[in-house]
This record gives C-alpha cells, sequence and structure tokens, in this order.
C-alpha cells in the first residue's frame, strides 16, 4: 500500500498511514523479533523496497516517515541489515547532507533525526566499525560528520536566495547541535567503556579466566577485545591510507602508484599493481588508461600483465572489447591507443585462435570498431559512416587478411545500436563538472546579488529518482549488496580512530561558526563542543589535536584585542577558565598562552583607560556589561586557577611554572613594568613547597633563574620586590628540616649570591645583606647546607665599597662564629674562613681585619681543639701523622695560613703586623703535628711568598708601596720570626734549608742596600739561633751559597784596565802569595791555572764574563755566539776559602790582620772546624769583611812600585761598591 504512486488524496493519506504502522510495528516489536530470521527476510524483501520509494518522494511527509523507520532500523535492526543500512544510509542521510539542491525540509527531517541517533554512543561505535573500517564500505560516520561540519559553516548552499536567512541559521544550529551531540556520546563512550574496564580488572569474578602458573586469573575477553581494537584501528588506517593513494592516483596516476608502493600497499611488481588497477573500486578509470598507455618499460609491463589477466575465451569481437573497456578509458593520443589495442589483439587470438590466422588482423579491427563508435556515437561528426562504408574499408586488399562480411556486419550493427561507454566515468565527470558550474554560478549569483529560478524542475528531479530507485532495486534483486558480518563496538580504544576521522572537521565547524556568529545559544554550543574536544583528546593522547583545539579556544578570548570584544568572547574566556579550574592536567603545553590571558585580562580590568575602549562600535549598555563580566572573571575564577595547581602532576606542575615565569618576563619588559604574575609565583610557590625535594628541584631550576633575572631589573623597586621575595621563600624553605649531604637550602639561596655579585645598586646590595641577615637570626637553627650561600653573600659584602653594608654582614658572621660555631664547622666551614679572608682584606676598616683575624684565630683553636670538620669530632692531638691529619691540614688549615700570609703584605700597618704574629704563631703551636709534605708546602707556598714583592721588585724596577716603612717594621721582623720557626722544626724543616738560603741570598743581592742589609742580619740570626742543631752538610750547603753570592756580587768597577786589581791584589801578588789565582777575565775554556779546583774555571768551551750589574756569567763560546743568554755560576771550590781560614787563624779583629802570615801558608784546614759552633759563628759574622778589608789593604811585593796607593775616596768608593750585594 505504501509503494502505490499517484497523487489521489486517498492514496496519499493511504501511504501515510502505512508507513506510520510500518513505523510503530518496528518500534514496538519484541527484541526477540530483531534476530529473527523470518522476520528479518520479510523485512528485506518489502520492507526495503517501501523504504526506498518513501525516501526518493517529494512529499515531506512522506519523507520524514521514511526517516522515522530508517532511524528505527539503525537502532534496532542494524545488526541484521548491515547491508541494507549501508545502501539507505547514504541514499537518506548522506544525499540530503551533501546535495546542494536538497530540499529543505529534508535537510530538516535528516538533522532531527540525527540528533537523535548521535545520542546513541554505541550505535555510533558501530557504524564506525562496519562501515569506515572496512575497505569495501563507504565511509558513513565519517562522510556524516563532515557533511554536518559544512552545513554548520554555512558552505553546503552555493546559492544563497534558496533558503531564508531564518531556516538557513536554523539549520547551522541543528547541525552544529548534531556535531555537540557526536562528541558527547564519544565522551560518554570512552568515560563508560574505561570504568567498565576498570570494574573488569577489580571484579573479574564474572568474566571467564584461566588461571595463570601464579594462580593469577587471565582475562581472555579483555586481552580479545584489546586485540579486536587494535585491528580495527590498522583496519582503519589501512583505509585512510588506501584513500589518499587514490585520491593521488587521481590527480596523477604515477605518483599515485609510487604512493602506493612507498606506503607497502602493493609490491612493485607489473602483475600486482595490473591486479590493483582491475579491482580497486574509485581509480579514475581515464587515470588508469592513461598510465596503461605509457610508453616507459615498466608501465609497458603493467599494461601486458593487466590484459593478460582477462579471459576472452568464446566472447565475440565487439563483446570482447565492451569487457576489456569496462575496466578503463582509452587515452587520446593515438600512440597510447595504439599500444593497448595491439595487446588486446594479441590476447583475443590467444583466447580464440580459430577465428583470425594473426592478431594483425583483430588489431586492425579493434582500432576499426573504436573509429566507429566515435563516429557513430559522436554528434559533432557529420556526415555518418555507413555500413557499407565500414565493411569496405575493413574488407580491402592489402598485406593483412581481410575479415569476413558477415562479421563485420554484426559488428557495426551492434556497436550503432549499443554505444560503448563507461558510465561510472561519464557519470563521476558530469557530477564533476556541475558541482563546478554550481559553485561559478553560486560564485556569481552572490557578486550580482540576482535572483535565480530553481537549479532543477520537478521533471529533472523525478526522473532522477526513478533512476535512483532502479538502480538500487537492481542492486538488490541481483544480490550485488555484499552480506557481510556485523561486528558490535565494545572497546574505549576505538574512540581514538573515530575522533582521528571527525576531529578536523569538528574544529573547523566550531571555529567558523565563533567567528561568524553572535549568537549566544550557537556560541554556547561551540563553547561545549571545545571543551568536550579538549577533553577527549587528552583523555586519548591526540598531544596535535589537543593543542589545536586549546590554541582556536584561547584565539577567540580576544583579549590580545580588546576593543574588537564581543560577549562571545567573554564566553570563550570562561569556557577556558573553567578548564583550567576542573580539568587542568588537559592543558599541558598550552599553560602560557592560558597565564598569558589571565594577565592580559588582569592589565585590562585594573586600566580604566583600556576598559573605555571595550567593544567599540556598541551601545554604552552593551560595553557596560562586557566590562563587569570581565571584572567578575578577574576574581575568583582567575584565583582558583593558581589554587589548583596544586592539583598538577608532578611534570605539570614544572611546566606550568615555566609558563609562569615566561609571562612574568613579558610584563616585566612592559612600560611600566608590571608584577601580577611575579606575585602570583610567589603564591604558588606557597602552595606547592609541600611537594617532593625532586620536584621542588626542578620547579626551583625554573624559579632561581626568574628571580635572579627580576632582581636584576633596571627598576630598584622590582628588583626589590623580587628579593624581598627571594627572602620569603627562604624563609618558609629554612622551616623545612634538612637531613645531612643534601643542598637544597644552599639551591634555595643562591640567587642572592648571583644578584649581590651582580647588581651595581648599593641599595639593592644592601637589601640582599639584610634579607640573609634576618633568615640567619630567624631561622639559624634550621640552617644547614644554606650556610654555604650565607658565606658566600657575606663574602661579597665584604669585598663591597659601602662601609654600611660591610659591617652589618660582618657583625652577623661575628656573631654566628661566636654563638653557632658548632652548626658550621661541617661542610661549609672552608666558606667561612673565605668569609673571615676577605673581611680581613677589607681595606675601608681597619678594626674589621683585625677583628676578623682574631676570628681566624678562634676558627683555629676551635679546629685544634677537636671540631674537625667531617664529623669525626676528635682532638687535633689525638690524631696521628698520617692520612687524616694530611687530609686536614690541606683542606683546612692551608687556607687560613694562605690568607694570613697574603694579609702581611696590607698596607696597613697594624693589619700586616697581626696577620704576620698570628700566622707564626699559629705554625709554631701546631707545627709539631704537620708532616714533612705540608712543611714544605707551608714554606713554598706560605711564607716564601710573603717576600715576593720585595724580591722581585727590583728587578722590574718597581718600587715600594712604602718601602721604608715596611722593610722597616715588617720584612725585619718577618725574617726573624722565618728564621726563628726554621729553628725551632730544625729537624722537621732540615731539608728545606737551601730553599731558605736562597731567599735569604737572594733578598741580599739586590740593589737595594736596606733590604741587603736585613737579609743579612737574618742569614747571621739563623746562624746565631740554629748552627748549633747544623750538620756539616748544612755548613757546607750554607758556605757554597754564601760563595756563589759573592761572585754574583763582584764590585766589577773595581776591575778596570787602570787598576790590575782583583780584591785589591795586583797579579803578581796575587800569584805570589795563593799561587793559584789568575786574573778571572782571562780564565777562557782549557786555561784553568794549575791549583784551582774545576769548578772556579769552567768546562770545557765554557766562557767566564762578567755582566754588568757584577754577576758572573757563564756559557760557551759557541753558544755566546749563536745568542744563547749566559747563565750565572753557582760554584766555587772551597780551596780560597780554605786559604782564607788558614790565614786567619784566630784573629781578634779585622783591623789587626797583618798583611802576610807565612805560618799560615802551610796550614790545612781540619774536618772539624764546620762542626765548631765557636768558630762557625765567627765565621759567619766576620768572614766577608775580613776578605774584603785584607785585600784592599794588601799590597804586592813584586809590583809595589808599579801600582799606585789608592786614596781614601777611592777605598771608600770601592768598598761602597762591594756592600751592594
Amino acid at each position: 500500500m505504501c509503494m502505490k504512486e499517484g497523487n489521489d488524496e486517498v492514496i496519499s493519506k493511504t501511504k501515510l498511514l502505512s508507513l506510520e504502522l510500518l513505523q510503530g510495528l518496528l518500534e514496538t516489536v519484541s527484541p526477540s523479533f530483531t534476530v529473527n530470521f523470518a522476520f528479518i527476510d520479510s523485512v528485506k524483501a518489502y520492507l526495503c523496497y517501501a523504504l526506498l520509494r518513501a525516501c526518493v518522494s517529494s512529499n515531506a511527509a512522506v519523507f520524514q516517515l521514511a526517516c522515522g523507520i530508517f532511524m528505527v532500523l539503525l537502532l534496532r535492526f542494524r545488526e541484521s541489515l548491515k547491508a541494507e543500512i549501508g545502501v539507505f544510509f547514504p541514499l537518506i542521510i548522506l544525499r540530503s547532507l551533501e546535495g546542494s539542491d536538497s530540499p529543505l525540509h529534508q535537510r530538516t527531517t535528516v538533522l532531527r533525526m540525527l540528533e537523535k541517533v548521535s545520542a546513541d554512543s554505541q550505535m555510533l561505535a558501530d557504524l564506525f566499525v562496519n562501515y569506515d573500517c572496512d575497505l569495501e564500505a563507504t565511509n558513513i560516520f565519517e562522510r556524516m560528520v563532515s557533511s554536518l561540519s559544512r552545513m554548520a559553516q554555512g558552505t553546503l548552499n552555493a546559492d544563497p536566495n534558496t533558503v531564508a536567512a531564518g531556516q538557513n541559521a536554523s539549520l547551522k544550529a541543528s547541525s552544529l547541535q548534531c556535531l555537540v551531540t557526536v562528541l558527547r556520546s564519544l565522551a560518554n563512550w570512552t568515560k563508560l567503556h574505561h570504568e567498565s574496564k576498570h570494574f573488569s580488572v577489580l571484579n573479574y569474578d564474572w568474566v571467564k579466566g584461566v588461571p595463570t602458573e601464579n594462580g593469577e586469573m587471565e582475562n581472555k575477553e579483555e586481552i580479545e577485545e584489546t586485540s579486536q581494537a587494535d585491528q580495527f584501528e590498522k583496519a582503519k588506517a589501512h583505509k585512510s591510507t588506501m584513500e589518499a593513494a587514490i585520491l593521488e592516483f587521481n590527480r596523477k596516476a604515477g605518483k599515485g602508484i609510487e604512493f602506493l608502493v612507498a606506503n607497502k600497499l602493493v609490491p612493485r611488481e607489473p602483475a600486482a599493481i595490473a591486479h590493483l588497477l582491475r579491482t580497486t573500486p574509485g581509480l579514475n578509470k581515464s587515470m588508469i588508461g592513461d598510465y596503461l598507455g605509457q610508453h616507459e618499460e615498466f608501465q609497458v609491463a603493467v599494461m601486458h600483465a593487466y590484459v593478460d589477466d582477462m579471459n576472452f575465451k568464446n566472447m565475440k569481437f565487439d563483446q570482447a572489447i565492451r569487457e576489456f573497456l569496462k575496466g578503463f578509458r582509452l587515452p587520446g593520443e593515438a600512440q597510447k591507443i595504439d599500444r593497448i589495442m595491439e595487446k588486446f589483439a594479441e590476447r583475443y587470438c590467444r583466447d580464440n585462435p580459430s577465428l583470425f590466422r594473426n592478431a594483425d588482423t583483430a588489431y586492425v579491427l579493434a582500432y576499426a570498431v573504436i573509429m566507429l563508435n566515435t563516429d557513430a556515437h559522436n554528434p559533432m561528426v557529420w556526415p555518418k559512416m555507413s555500413k557499407a562504408d565500414f565493411v569496405r574499408i575493413n574488407s580491402g586488399d592489402g598485406p593483412v587478411e581481410s575479415t569476413p562480411q558477415e562479421l563485420l556486419e554484426e559488428i557495426y550493427d551492434s556497436i550503432v545500436q549499443d554505444e560503448i561507454k563507461m558510465k561510472d566515468s561519464q557519470d563521476s565527470n558530469k557530477r564533476d563538472r556541475q558541482k563546478v558550474d554550481a559553485e561559478e554560478k553560486g560564485h556569481l549569483i552572490s557578486i550580482l546579488n540576482l535572483g535565480v529560478p530553481k537549479q532543477k524542475a520537478a521533471a529533472d528531479s523525478k526522473r532522477e529518482n526513478e533512476e535512483i530507485v532502479q538502480r538500487t532495486q537492481a542492486l538488490f534483486k541481483k544480490g550485488g549488496v555484499k552480506r557481510g558480518v556485523f561486528h558490535t563496538a565494545k572497546h574505549a580504544e576505538l574512540a581514538r580512530p573515530m575522533l582521528e576521522a571527525i576531529g578536523w572537521p569538528l574544529l573547523a565547524a566550531f571555529s567558523v561558526t565563533m567567528e561568524d556568529s553572535d549568537n549566544k545559544p550557537r556560541v554556547i554550543l561551540c563553547m561545549e563542543g571545545f571543551r568536550l574536544g579538549i577533553h577527549l583528546t587528552k583523555m586519548l593522547g591526540m598531544d596535535t589535536m589537543r593543542y589545536a583545539f586549546l590554541t582556536s579556544l584561547v584565539r577567540f578570548t580576544f583579549l590580545h584585542a580588546p576593543k574588537e570584544m564581543r560577549s562571545k568572547n567573554v564566553e570563550a574566556l570562561k569556557t577556558l577558565l573553567a578548564m583550567s579550574e576542573n580539568e587542568p592536567d588537559a592543558l599541558q603545553d598550552t599553560w602560557n598562552a592560558v597565564l598569558e590571558c589571565i594577565s592580559r585580562l588582569e592589565y585590562i580590568t585594573s586600566s580604566p583607560a583600556i576598559l573605555a575602549t571595550l567593544m567599540q562600535g556598541s551601545n554604552q549598555i552593551s560595553r557596560d556589561a562586557l566590562a563587569q563580566s570581565l571584572n567578575d572573571l578577574t576574581g575568583k575564577s582567575t584565583e582558583q586557577v593558581f589554587v589548583n595547581s596544586v592539583k598538577l602532576p608532578s611534570d605539570m606542575i614544572v611546566e606550568f611554572f615555566t609558563a609562569l615565569c615566561g609571562v612574568s618576563a613579558e610584563e616585566l619588559k612592559q612600560v611600566p613594568p608590571r608584577v601580577f604574575s611575579l606575585q602570583k609565583l610567589v603564591e604558588i610557590s606557597y602552595y606547592n613547597m609541600a611537594r617532593i625535594r625532586m620536584v621542588w628541584a626542578r620547579i626551583w631550576l625554573v624559579l632561581s633563574q626568574h628571580f635572579v633575572s627580576a632582581g636584576s631589573h633596571q627598576d630598584e623597586k622590582i628588583a626589590m620586590y623580587a628579593i624581598d621575595s627571594l627572602r620569603q621563600l627562604g624563609m618558609k624553605y629554612l622551616e623545612r628540616e634538612e637531613l645531612t649531604n643534601f643542598s637544597f637550602q644552599n639551591d634555595i639561596l643562591k640567587p642572592l649570591v648571583v644578584l649581590i655579585r651582580t647588581s651595581r645598586s648599593t641599595v639593592i646590595r644592601g637589601l640582599i645583606v639584610d634579607c640573609v641577615v634576618q633568615m640567619v637570626k630567624s631561622k639559624v637553627g634550621n640552617i644547614k647546607s644554606g650556610w654555604k650561600s650565607v658565606f658566600m653573600v657575606f663574602t661579597a659584602a665584604a669585598y663591597d665599597e659601602s662601609e654600611h653594608i660591610a659591617d652589618t654582614a660582618f657583625e652577623n658572621v661575628e656573631q654566628v662564629i661566636l654563638e653557632h660555631f658548632d652548626q658550621v664547622a661541617g661542610d661549609c666551614f672552608m666558606d667561612c674562613l673565605n668569609c673571615l679572608i676577605a673581611f680581613a682584606n677589607n681595606k675601608i676598616s681597619a678594626r674589621t681585619s683585625l677583628k676578623s683575624i682574631a676570628l681566624l684565630r678562634i676558627c683555629e683553636d676551635r679546629l685544634a681543639e677537636g671540631h674537625v670538620p667531617g664529623g669525626t669530632f676528635k682532638p687535633l692531638e689525638d690524631v696521628g701523622k698520617g692520612t687524616d691529619i694530611e687530609e686536614v691540614a690541606e683542606y683546612y688549615w692551608f687556607p687560613m695560613l694562605a690568607g694570613l700570609s697574603e694579609l702581611t703584605s696590607d698596607p696597613r700597618v697594624e693589619v700586616r703586623n697581626c696577620a704576620l704574629e698570628v700566622l707564626f704563631d699559629l705554625l709554631k703551636e701546631r707545627g709539631s703535628k704537620f708532616s714533612a709534605p705540608f712543611w714544605e708546602t707551608v714554606f713554598q707556598r706560605v711564607l716564601f711568598p710573603i717576600f715576593d714583592y720585595v724580591r722581585h721588585a727590583g728587578k722590574d724596577g718597581e718600587k715600594f708601596t712604602s718601602p721604608e716603612q715596611w722593610l722597616r717594621e715588617t720584612c725585619i721582623h718577618s725574617l726573624q720570626l722565618l728564621c726563628d720557626l726554621f729553628s725551632s722544626f730544625y729537624k722537621d724543616v732540615s731539608f728545606l734549608l737551601p730553599s731558605l738560603l736562597g731567599l735569604l741570598l737572594d733578598c741580599a743581592t739586590r740593589p737595594d742596600q736596606t733590604l741587603a742589609s736585613i737579609a743579612i742580619g737574618a742569614l747571621v740570626r739563623l746562624t746565631e739561633v740554629g748552627g748549633h742543631q747544623f750538620h756539616e752538610q748544612d755548613w757546607t750547603t750554607l758556605l757554597e751559597s754564601i760563595r756563589d753570592a759573592c761572585y754574583t756580587t763582584q764590585p766589577l768597577e773595581l776591575l778596570n784596565s787602570d787598576s790590575n786589581m782583583v780584591f785589591g791584589l795586583d797579579y803578581g801578588s796575587a800569584s805570589k802569595k795563593y799561587g793559584n789565582s789568575m786574573h778571572l777575565q782571562n780564565f777562557r775554556g782549557d786555561q784553568t791555572p794549575s791549583g784551582m779546583t774545576p769548578e772556579l774555571g769552567s768546562s770545557d768551551g765554557e766562557a767566564l764574563e762578567m755582566h754588568d750589574n757584577g754577576q758572573r756569567l757563564i756559557g760557551t763560546q759557541t753558544s755566546l755566539v749563536n745568542g744563547d743568554q749566559p747563565r750565572p755560576s753557582r760554584k766555587l771550590s772551597l780551596v780560597a776559602v780554605d786559604a782564607d781560614v788558614q790565614e786567619s787563624g784566630e784573629l781578634e779583629s779585622v783591623s789587626s790582620i797583618p798583611p802576610e802570615s807565612p805560618a799560615a801558608e802551610g796550614k790545612t784546614v781540619s774536618p772539624g772546624l764546620f762542626g765548631s759552633q765557636t768558630l762557625g759563628r765567627k765565621i759567619m759574622g766576620n768572614m766577608m769583611d775580613t776578605l774584603l778589608l785584607r785585600n784592599l789593604t794588601h799590597k804586592s811585593k813584586n809590583r809595589s812600585s808599579d801600582v799606585p796607593s789608592p786614596s781614601p775616596s777611592q777605598v771608600s768608593s770601592k768598598i761602597s761598591i762591594f756592600f751592594r750585594w
């Protein structure tokens, strides 16, 4: 009854009543009927045809009932009618949504139906699994959402005047509602199945399981569902790749084949590619023909494989050609056609060997058939070819065998009556042309604003509907509908490929609607869509799409352009803040954009001038309402974002802090700078300080860098705020107890160290010191590793130019050492020492320096008493010599000694004297516990460097700052203390005697006579105080050093050509008296005088020369000629000295020495001379003066008449020159 056709009123009412009864029957039937085979067969046999007629009806009521029936089939019978739904869904739903000329009532009806259908999440998942994941089925779900998206954007209707503006808005709203419903269903589906999966894990008693070896139950169904989900996801991915390959092939065949091969959809083999071209639906047949006609070797091989795969046995020639051309369309080029038809002829003759003697005949005839088809059915060709002409052309004489006339006539009749055509290609080309024409026409109409009649006449629509009915009926009758297995979706993982397929169309629909519409209901729908999209992408781990949804939502807040803001932008801001409050973990890498929005919101609401520019072009009421809405959001809504930061997971909280620091940095660059985000940083730091130390360490790594940047701001107010914030955070963190060997406190206070070192502002540096002092006074009992940074801050303050800053810091250091020394005696003891040394070097206040030295002494006493850093707490006396004491000396004693050593060169007398006394007192008291290696370190790196300045000043021409004062007050005292120390610990430091003598004699040979005198006095003191402990080898070393110093300081001015004297002796008398002396300047090479030891002369080839300053230099003639530097002679035989000693005897004074002593010439020096204490002291005190005066007053007997007696002035001058050493 419902299939009756006619315009009669009775027939129409009968049809409507029948359809209503069918719908009611399907809705109320028992669930058992949905799987009853007899009932299902009746539905297929009768209902499908009735539904087919109703869905193409132009009657609105009939179409509405058809949609109602189809909805019932979708919701209740889809498992049994998979193939039928696959036919009716595109016919009813997609045809109405995608067709630009679909009637308004059809679209409205379909949208209402989809609003109900989309609410069923199970139905949507089943559609996706059974159709979108099936390679041979239509993408029903994806196409439905894409069509709804285009309709919501308003891009489907090319003719703007076909639907009224109100109706068009209604369609957009309905489409948008459907899209939001789809998203909501996906969210419910994901949530439901995640909860059921969690429930099944906790309660698996109702699930069939298999016990494992460990006695646990293995959920087989869960594993099976997971594998099914993977299979469907892979199937969808394969289908998507295949569709992309088909699109690429339809654009350019060669690239499409390469895409297929690259994605491993087909091997690069001619047979495989030929099979794909024949069996893959959707490929453009013109492109297939163009590819098969290519002349390249591989394409030719594919074409041969394509033709060889066909079977033309027992087929008539024209029938074979029709079958051959079904799969592709012949290309337009003659050469391509020639290659294809040649292969066809070869294959046809192979399958039908008795019809033609050779393939040439079949080839010519095939070409003729193609020409005849074009001639007969192309209206542009005239006149038409007659049968006689066709027979005559193909039966003429020639090398090719003639075709029987009967066959030619039969082929002619067949081709003329039934054109060889490819309907699929023609229809698709026709649709493409119509689509392009419609778009161009619609564009022209929109420009000219013209009214035009409907695009289709009623007759055309009726004819098209009839064609649809006929094709569909033929499809059902022939069984062309594929009857596949229906799969019921059961796993939450399917939501991911579903959202991947529809996510971008959804985002486009929401974005376009937000840009074009100010309608509040539609804006609210868009906001819900954004929220659901962000929620789903976060749950499914789709980061790229989640980022796209979030950034689009942020952009629609329009906080970057307040003049353009509207009420819809406030809704976007509300949604964003709600997401930040309810789902903060969904924001992840977009926190920077969200926090920037909050910062801009605060800036807008706190600036009346900007509020006045809101919503330009609107009335004052709307602008005031908008401003009030923004003010409402600034309070609790934005504050809740920061309060909820405590709920963020560990990784995300670091991103949150990083983003907020970035926003704060941008605020500080503004003019004037803003501190809103900086304030929030301090607040959320308080909120999150209870996190585990590993997480807080990562947070502070970000915060500390930003606080250093803010504390270095050019605006002192900003810098002071940042430093005060650091103080607050430091105070808060110091409340937490820190275990040993951790350094979190030090990390917290490090920014203060960086700031005080880099800041150029006295105010800022003073504030930093005050903050540290306050922290120390209030949290002194909790500070552990933080002492390191505390002392580093005070060390920087010690070098500050401001006396107030240095004094404030020192007072606190003094209090800490005197009252809380035990707390800093651990790993921070070295920092404490460095701090005290820095204060001791403070040049502003001598009082501070002296106190610092006293505190150093206190630290040394506490260290020696048992406060050994590292936790041993043993008195120094209880620690034996060895590794432990060496380690303590190396790491704790040496810095203290080196610091005191540096202070001995301080320009202030009281400071250097105090440092000198403390240094040597410390060494005398604790030196008994020092090892030999450490003593060497002390002498070489602590004591000897005291004299580096005076030792090297004369060399480079430098002058002392106050030489007389330093030499008179400090140098004498230093050398005395050094000699006394050496004598006190002679047994431990005797191996350092050469180094000590080198120091003393080096000072004695300086040009400065005061320094030389002091050094000689120290040398005498060394022999007087410690000579009784010297061994024979020590005396030898001492005398050799003195001898070398003598030769180094020879008075060359006395050795001129006019006066042939050496130390007052002429050569004759010298040779007579000593017998082993010659003029030193005449010694060259092997000319060493007899009786003189080789040390006095030179080695073979060496030359002895006198430098300008009186230093004797040694070098070979060759080396001197070549430019080598001569070297000082450091060796001299003791023979000359022994001779002097033999002659001196027991002289009482230098003035009573006789010119000659014959009795002394034959004396030899006894070995016990160097061991005699009395004689040793006398030698050291009088030897050099004795030698000098004797040489100056002696006259040669042999040449007394030749050498004139020197005048008193000459003698005085020569004595002065000699004493320069």
